[in-house]
């Protein structure tokens, strides 16, 4: 059982509805939890609110989507005793006009999936994530996001659309990636990003999308190994539209892949690929722009055909 916080003050989420009850409140906002004896998750009911004051949290777990769909919501107080909280996840969701989030203690936390999803953020905290293992969808849709911190991600898995559609970001730090599996959609549309640091992506088993429409990237440094990657629908779309990237060492390849679109791609870009591919694959198609596959010579070719890749040139603007 949770609580429901809305302007009549706090309830029980099942069976009393709305009746207030509990700790003090002042304008409808609760002020203060102590005393109230359910536990759980809590649930702002009222999403019109504009500010929060903040709250003694002592006897929470949860924060999931505690601040969801508050569109006007600007302004969150401090958040007190907050060590027993494990979920974040969808906590600002949605919280267009929130430019800034309150720091609270979050070293329990294993959940921050869409923690600050279309949110108005444009920096946040260096929460404590060391026990965080989802961070998909993170800041999905945050297009005023310009930094982050450099998080605990040691036991992340899941990154899936972590950056999805940050328009204004232009870099972020080199998180520990060891752990994770899953970064299809992780940079889709970060259309300002012109580098992306080296990542372990020796687990990794879905890139789709993963860098779609990051026009301006340039150079991913590092190795992007793919020794997981099984299927050709999990490098669906992964560099459509990079048309500025240069430097991108792929490894470990045993897919389709197409780098049509990376008109300025680098022949040592292009030779590192054929030289570190898999070998013994069949059907696997890995297709470049014109601009790209003129460059290559015959010999240059055969070392991926040789492996069982074909490789075609494809005309693109």
């Amino acid at each position: 059982m949770g609580l429901v916080i809305g302007l009549g003050g706090v309830g029980n989420a099942g069976g009393g509805g709305g009746s207030t009850g509990g700790g003090g409140s002042t304008g409808g906002l609760i002020q203060d939890m102590a005393g109230v004896t359910c536990s759980g998750s809590a649930e702002i009911t009222d999403k019109n609110i504009t500010e929060f004051p903040g709250a003694d949290c002592r006897y929470l777990t949860s924060f999931s989507s505690l601040f969801y769909d508050c569109m006007n919501l600007s302004k969150v107080g401090e958040l007190k005793n907050t060590d027993r909280i494990t979920d974040t996840g969808n906590m600002f969701f949605s919280c267009y006009n929130l430019t800034e989030a309150p720091f609270f203690d979050t070293k329990n936390v294993t959940n921050m999936w869409g923690m600050f999803g279309y949110s108005g953020v444009t920096t946040v905290h260096a929460f404590d994530t060391r026990n965080v293992t989802d961070m998909g969808s993170m800041f999905s849709g945050c297009s005023n996001l310009q930094t982050v911190p450099a998080f605990n991600t040691s036991n992340v898995t899941n990154m899936n659309s972590m950056f999805n559609s940050c328009s204004s970001l232009q870099k972020v730090p080199a998180f520990d990636t060891s752990k994770v599996n899953e970064m299809g959609w992780m940079f889709y549309c970060c259309q300002n990003i012109q580098s992306i640091p080296e990542f372990d992506t020796s687990k990794v088993t879905n890139m789709y999308n993963m860098f779609t429409s990051c026009e301006q990237l340039r150079i991913i440094e590092g190795v992007i190994d793919m020794v997981c990657v099984e299927y050709d629908d999990n490098t669906n779309g992964m560099f459509n539209y990079c048309t500025s990237l240069v430097t991108a060492n792929i490894s470990n390849l045993g897919v389709s892949l197409d780098l049509s679109y990376c008109k300025a791609l680098s022949i040592d870009s292009v030779l590192y690929l054929f030289n570190n591919a898999k070998s013994g694959v069949s059907g696997k198609t890995i297709q470049l722009n014109s601009l790209v596959f003129d460059q290559l010579t015959e010999e240059q070719i055969a070392i991926a055909t040789q492996k069982g890749f074909s490789v075609s040139s494809v005309v693109r603007s």
